[in-house]
Formats: C-alpha cells, structure tokens, sequence
C-alpha cells in the first residue's frame, strides 16, 4: 500500500485527477446499476407446463394399474385416433386408445367388463361413467356386438357366416373382424398380392400392425384357402418376378438366376439350400409358393 501511495503521489497533478475522476465514473455506473436491480427485481420463474401442474388431477388406479386420465384434463394435446369396428365386449384396453375414447372411459368400460358386463347393444357403452357423448357419436356406427352363438342347421351357412378367408376376402371384409380398420385391411390386401397369396393364417402376423395379442383375437376367425395360390416357376421366373416376394428379395434372386445359367434347368427346391442360396428356415416358408 506505501508503494501504491508513492507511486500515486509521484504522479502530476493532471494525472492524479485523471485517476480520482475515472474512479468516480466507474463508482456511479455501479451505483446506478445496483439502484435499477433494487427498483425493478426480475420475478422469480414460476411457471410450469400444463401436464407438471395438472399431474395431481390424474388418479391411478391401484387394481389393474392404469391411470385414470380425465378425458378435459387441461392444458393436455388430443392425440389422433384411428377408427375401426370393435365389440366392447372384447376390444383391448389399448385398442380403446387407439379409438380415442380416453384413458378414463377405456379403464372403466374394462372394469365393468372384469365384474361381469355384458354390452347388448350399442347404446349400453352410453353408461360406462367417461365415455362422452360426443365419442359415442363417432364411434357408434364401428360397434360391432357379436351376437351369442346360435344353433344352425346348415354348417356351411355357419362357416360362411363365422369365419374369413384370407385369401380371398376383401378389405370390407376384413374390417368385420375385432380391432381391424381400413388401414389394416389395406395393408392385409396388398401383402396377399406381394406373396401371392397366404398359405396359412399365421402370414396374418407378418403384416405390420398385426401384433401379437390382435392376431390372437382374430385367429379363430381365419381360414386360407390355399387353391389359388399363384407360384413362381424356378426356371422360368424373371430375376424381377423373383426379388418381388417378400421372403426372397434383391439378392437371393440374384444368386438363383446365376445358378440356374450354370447348371442349366434347377431340378429341385432344396438344391437353393444345399447350395448355399437361401436359408432352410426362410425356403420352408417358400416352398408353398416355388414349383419346378
């Protein structure tokens, strides 16, 4: 500190006064600026999205475990829904979101089913305690209640009526069936034209959107007449016709054309796995599908 003092005091007086006013500028913007903070303090950040401050409005249920959501939570996005015919005897709880109906209704129209409800007609989903009105509205003309099985005379009459052949129904057709909508059936449709056709009802669970528990729904409601099913003649078929099916593709039809021009005419199936062409598991799918 003597030393700065010194130091300070050896200056000339211009110099000196040059220090003490600089000093004072720096001292009054301070000032200021500490004035401005005590006048005007920044508010303390209180907000909170929507969903962090109405998570108190969402009751879980300690049963099945699923939230019960209010169908008006506020500040929430309505998501999408699809629509598709179901029974309200046997749709899913998830496929009840799918159809939009909200995690409220979907839980309690379940619970009543779990005690013994029954749905006789449309107009009984009116008293599950959330389903609104207005989701009614949209969904009624997809209700599809399945009636209790009925003694019938006629077998064939009966088997028409029960069950669809995936090889030859149309999308109309497909949509009769629990948890399929038009989107679904589409994709069924145009995956029979890619194969060829199905030749058993689990190709059913290749589609995508199939999973595991709608196939399960479905499954007893399938059969495939496998008459017409169109095959691919392994020393005819252009390398084209070939990488088309779904289970051969771009590469391994590559191969087989390549084989067939140097052994001249492929005599049998298995010669693609003996020579290394194609997968036993994957020819076995194929088998339906090659002929000689």
């Amino acid at each position: 500190m003597k030393a700065l003092w010194h130091d300070f005091i050896a200056l000339s007086s211009i110099e000196r006064k040059g220090i003490v006013i600089l000093i004072l500028i720096i001292l009054m913007i301070t000032g200021v600026k500490l004035w401005i903070v005590l006048r005007n303090p920044e508010p303390l950040i209180s907000y909170q999205p929507g969903w962090m401050a109405d998570t108190a409005l969402i009751a879980w249920d300690e049963k099945d475990g699923r939230p019960d959501i209010p169908d008006d939570l506020p500040g929430t996005v309505q998501q999408s829904f699809e629509t598709f015919r179901f029974d309200p005897n046997t749709v899913t709880y998830e496929q009840l979101l799918r159809l939009g109906t909200g995690g409220r209704a979907a839980s309690n129209l379940i619970k009543y089913r779990t005690k013994g409800g029954k749905f006789r007609e449309p107009a009984d989903l009116r008293k599950i305690y959330g389903f609104s009105p207005e989701v009614f509205k949209r969904l009624e003309e997809f209700i599809l209640i399945e009636a209790a099985p009925a003694v019938v005379r006629d077998t064939r009459v009966s088997y028409a009526a029960s069950f669809v052949d995936i090889n030859a129904a149309d999308t109309s057709q497909f949509e009769v069936l629990p948890g399929i909508g038009p989107v679904l059936a589409s994709r069924i449709v145009k995956y029979r034209a890619r194969l060829g056709g199905y030749t058993n009802t689990l190709q059913i669970k290749e589609v995508y959107g199939i999973s595991d528990s709608l196939f399960m729904l479905i499954r007893n409601r399938l059969v495939a007449d496998t008459v017409k099913i169109i095959k691919i003649n392994l020393n005819t078929a252009s390398e084209k016709d070939l990488s088309g099916h779904p289970y051969i593709g771009r590469y391994v039809a590559h191969g087989i054309i390549q084989y067939r021009a140097q052994v001249g005419v492929i005599k049998t199936v298995d010669e693609l796995q003996k020579q290394g062409l194609i997968r036993r598991d994957i020819l076995e799918k194929l088998r339906g599908y090659l002929s000689i």
